[in-house]
Order: structure tokens, then C-alpha cells, then sequence
């Protein structure tokens, strides 16, 4: 009889495990939107003791209209979706790349050479594509495809997934191997590049910071660099990487490498800040856009890791219980 009762604990605790592990597809009702094209941001609670807030919603729709101004309700159901990807990844905002779409900009898009279905969900405003600074898109494209909720398609080369509460399938895009400079375009020194050595970076990696003078006469460099940090749409964190007040005289073409390890910094998206003179008089070398993402291992969200360490506890228990008894 004991026997039974300990199986019986075990199965009703693997039934626990995944209610607590939260297998539906609600979020917390709590969400961060960054609109990447109107450079807007949504953070609020559209859900609260089971009611939902159509104030809220309506700033959701509103954050995520058409980029020529069309405004539509958004499906619920793939703001839920969007919440739960957010509260697994534990993440500060979710990027939106594109949200609802007018059927004129979808037909623009399509006359630009764009690859748009013209029966789109972004018509419908069931579909989002989506981007997350800390996590990678292979990564986000797993755990979405996981949650059984509708459409997944994968777009590595414009470091977005395609979310849409359709029909369940998933398809995707060959991951590009050629790299691509996102940021450089914001560098407001044109005597100088900063250029990293990588796009992203994981735990334990080193970054390594080309400074190149790209002028065509010699320039000194006096080396004060900061790191600045994307949040919520703007840079807003700066810490310093290297302050030096001794300058050192740089040849064209010739450039000047520095190394450091990023170990503290918060996972994200980020950028340095070169000044070249002691006094800050000269505009600042900007670098292209890199990030610190989660390794495999840190993306696995909260409910993921909860799930894990109750079967843990319980396989250990019901072991004991055949050990003790000899039941093996």
C-alpha cells in the first residue's frame, strides 16, 4: 500500500510540475514593448485578476500599428503569446520588428522587392516579428515553436522570428554567414572606425575592439572608452571600459586594438564610446551594435528551470523509497 501511495505522489507531482511550469500560453499580463521602426515604447499590465484592460490594449495596438500610421486591434491571444516569451526568457523588452500592416504597406513592401504573403497575418494583426537582445534567435525559435501556439518562421540574417497565432508550422530562412555592421552609420567621427570583432558574444568570451584611423594623415588618440547600454529604446547606461590620458600618434590605415572581458555586464545590446582628445572637444568614435547574449544553457527559462530541479526532487525521493525497500 505504501508502495502505491509513493507512485501515486510521484505522478500527481509530474502532473504539478507542469501546471506550475505554466504550459499554457498566458504571460503574467505584464508587458515591454519596443517598437523598432517608430522608435516607441509600451510597458504596462493589460491583464489583471483575469480581466483584461481595453485602455491598454488599445495602447498596445497603438505601439504596434502599421509604420504609416494604420492602426488595428491586435490579437489578444499573440499578446499573451508574446508576455509568455517574455516571462520565460526573463527578459527586460520584447523588440517588435513589425506588427500589424496595412494593406498598403504590405503592398509596398511587396512592390520594394520584400518577401510578404499577400494574405499576411500582419494584416490581421495576428502576427509579430520579434526581436530579443538577449537571447538568440535559434534559441527564441525553439522554445516558440515548443509552445504550439501557431506560426514560427526564422530569419537569422535580419536577426528576427516571425510569431502569428495561424495554423501550427514553422519554416525558415539559411542563416547568412556574412556579417553585417549594424550602428557604424551613427558614428559622428569620420577620421575614425571602432570596430568589434563580433556581433555577439557569450559568457567567457573576450571582446576585442579594433580602433582604425581611416583619415589620410597621421591622428593621436588619447583612449577614453565607455560602453553604452540599450534599454527601452534608448542608450541609456554608460560605464567606463579604459580611461588613459596619454595619447599615441596613429598612422592611416593603422589602428590600435583593445581587449577586455565583459564578465558583470548585463546580458543585452551595446556600443562604445571612443573620445580621441583629453578634453572631449572632438565628437566621440561611435562602434557598431553588439550583443551579450545567453548561452543555451541561461536561455532556458524560469518555468524550465523549476520544472527540472521538482523531477529532480521527485525521482530522488521515489529512488530512496525503492532503495530503502529493496525494490529493485
Amino acid at each position: 500500500m505504501k508502495f502505491i501511495t509513493i507512485l501515486c505522489f510521484f505522478f500527481v507531482s509530474l502532473y504539478t510540475v507542469g501546471v506550475v511550469a505554466g504550459q499554457d500560453d498566458s504571460g503574467d499580463g505584464k508587458i515591454s514593448f519596443y517598437n523598432y521602426q517608430l522608435d516607441e515604447v509600451f510597458d504596462g499590465t493589460y491583464r489583471q485578476n483575469g480581466k483584461y484592460d481595453n485602455k491598454v490594449l488599445d495602447q498596445i495596438n497603438h505601439v504596434m500599428r502599421s509604420p504609416d500610421g494604420k492602426v488595428s486591434p491586435i490579437s489578444v491571444k499573440l499578446i499573451e503569446i508574446l508576455d509568455k516569451i517574455q516571462d520565460h526568457f526573463n527578459i527586460d523588452t520584447i523588440e517588435i520588428i513589425s506588427g500589424y500592416r496595412s494593406p498598403q504597406y504590405n503592398k509596398d513592401l511587396k512592390t520594394l522587392g520584400r518577401t510578404v504573403a499577400k494574405e499576411s497575418m500582419h494584416l490581421k494583426g495576428m502576427a509579430a516579428d520579434i526581436h530579443l537582445d538577449e537571447i538568440t534567435e535559434q534559441g527564441m525559435r525553439e522554445y516558440v515553436i515548443s509552445m504550439n501556439a501557431g506560426g514560427v518562421g526564422f530569419y537569422p540574417e535580419y536577426n528576427f522570428v516571425h510569431v502569428d497565432v495561424g495554423s501550427q508550422r514553422s519554416w525558415g530562412e539559411a542563416n547568412n554567414s556574412k556579417r553585417k555592421l549594424i550602428g557604424t552609420e551613427a558614428n559622428p567621427n569620420n577620421a575614425w572606425a571602432a570596430i568589434t570583432d563580433k556581433n555577439v558574444y557569450f559568457k567567457g568570451d573576450l571582446i576585442n575592439l579594433e580602433i582604425k584611423n581611416i583619415s589620410y594623415e597621421s591622428m593621436r588618440l588619447t583612449k577614453n572608452l565607455w560602453y553604452e547600454y540599450f534599454k527601452k529604446g534608448k542608450w541609456a547606461e554608460h560605464q567606463p571600459i579604459e580611461k588613459n590620458k596619454q595619447s599615441v600618434k596613429i598612422k592611416p590605415n593603422d589602428s590600435v586594438k583593445i581587449v577586455w572581458n565583459p564578465e558583470g555586464m548585463p546580458f543585452g545590446k551595446y556600443r562604445i564610446v571612443v573620445f580621441t582628445s583629453k578634453d572631449f572637444s572632438v565628437p566621440p568614435i561611435i562602434s557598431n551594435e553588439f550583443y551579450i547574449k545567453k548561452t543555451v544553457t541561461e536561455q532556458k527559462g524560469t518555468e524550465q528551470l523549476l520544472r527540472t530541479f521538482l523531477l529532480r526532487d521527485q525521482f530522488y525521493y521515489v529512488q530512496r523509497y525503492f532503495i530503502s525497500n529493496r525494490r529493485f
